[in-house]
């Protein structure tokens, strides 16, 4: 559900703030979505996912008060905002971030704006003031900033490190799990001249959240799928490469370089899919083979790893490949990891019926094709 409303939202800026027709603007939320690492996050239990709602829902709003001058807006954005900062501390940089664009680009009703942004994160405030003291003692410190989180959250990292590593490294590099931000890259600077404001946004939280989770300890976001701290913050760094798709298009390399990225983007998020990467890191584990080389090696990375472990998973089911097994997991576990770890072909081995998973994955299947027909339809911006 969080990563179904973080597309709508993305889906009503690109066509409200940025001029896409409805087919453009879904293409560009369906690239997102099959073809970056968001997707094998849409099934993972990280609340960074409903972070990644919250700041695509505050920036739509953000962009509609400027235009529009409206106190609800302002009161929409700030809010969510403040929830996601309650979710998760550094949600405090867009939130930073969000004060800045109203005080610098909303001219016509900056002081309203700036007084509704207090009021709405004032209660936000108050009660995170509250579990700071209740679980630290202390208003000010939050617990995630206690000796016992410090082995994934102390800002004692080699920032050299981390910012190579996040922007750089064959297993854990931003670019390698979301290709589509190498399109945003390209296109930042037309899109900085043409959308300022939003171009703004963007980059000050990119280069902010860079540098913060660079800092960290476990910069790399530890044994999650690829750079995880940055799948908040994946939907907003998409909106340049989105936006100047379509004309991006119209060019035979333009045509390349989507398409590349798209294909690079979908087959790793595929095998991602279809197996089970904390699977593979506690096999490696166990072996004593997991070490820097799934950051910094190119053959043995998280991400090629992962391709692999897919091609093993397919030779199992077909019959050629032999499975692995971890002796702790469960049977179930050991099933699905080596094999399709997609819940309907699974559910018949926990004893579900085969009829009650076809009917399941017909309903969802009809749905899926009705929405798409309905939504690639609508060619013109409303």
């Amino acid at each position: 559900m969080y990563t179904a409303l973080t597309l709508l939202f993305l889906y009503l800026m690109l066509v409200e703030e940025f001029a896409l027709t409805g087919r453009q603007a879904f293409a560009g939320c369906v690239f997102l979505a099959t073809c970056t690492y968001f997707w094998t996050y849409s099934r993972n239990l990280f609340d960074g996912v409903l972070c990644a709602f919250l700041l695509t829902a505050a920036l739509r709003y953000l962009l509609r008060f400027r235009r529009e001058g409206r106190t609800i807006d302002a009161l929409l954005a700030f809010g969510s905002l403040g929830f996601a900062v309650d979710t998760r501390l550094s949600m405090a940089i867009p939130t930073a971030a969000g004060l800045g664009f109203v005080a610098l680009f909303c001219t016509g009703c900056k002081l309203r704006g700036l007084t509704t942004a207090v009021i709405a994160l004032a209660p936000f405030a108050a009660w995170q003031l509250c579990y700071n003291c209740l679980r630290t003692g202390n208003p000010l410190v939050s617990p995630v900033q206690t000796l016992q989180y410090a082995a994934n959250n102390a800002l004692d990292g080699g920032l050299g490190t981390g910012l190579i590593g996040l922007l750089f490294s064959p297993g854990k590099s931003v670019f390698v799990y979301a290709p589509l931000l190498l399109l945003s890259v390209a296109m930042f600077p037309v899109f900085w001249r043409k959308y300022r404001p939003a171009a703004a946004f963007i980059l000050c939280v990119f280069v902010a959240w860079l540098l913060l989770h660079a800092k960290l300890r476990s910069w790399y976001g530890a044994w999650g799928w690829g750079p995880r701290h940055f799948v908040t913050i994946l939907p907003v760094l998409a909106i340049p490469a989105l936006v100047f798709a379509p004309s991006t298009w119209c060019s035979r390399w333009g045509r390349v370089a989507i398409v590349t990225t798209a294909a690079a983007g979908f087959v790793l998020a595929s095998t991602s899919l279809v197996g089970n990467w904390h699977y593979r890191m506690t096999l490696r584990s166990l072996a004593g083979t997991l070490g820097d080389e799934f950051v910094w090696s190119i053959s043995r990375c998280q991400a090629i790893d992962m391709v692999i472990g897919a091609v093993n998973n397919g030779r199992v089911v077909i019959g050629t490949g032999e499975p692995a097994s971890v002796p702790l997991a469960s049977d179930l576990n050991n099933y699905a990891s080596n094999r399709i770890n997609m819940w309907w072909y699974t559910l018949p081995r926990a004893g579900v019926p085969r009829s009650v998973v076809l009917i399941a994955v017909s309903m969802l299947l009809v749905g899926l094709v009705l929405t798409t027909i309905r939504l690639s339809r609508q060619r013109t911006a409303t």
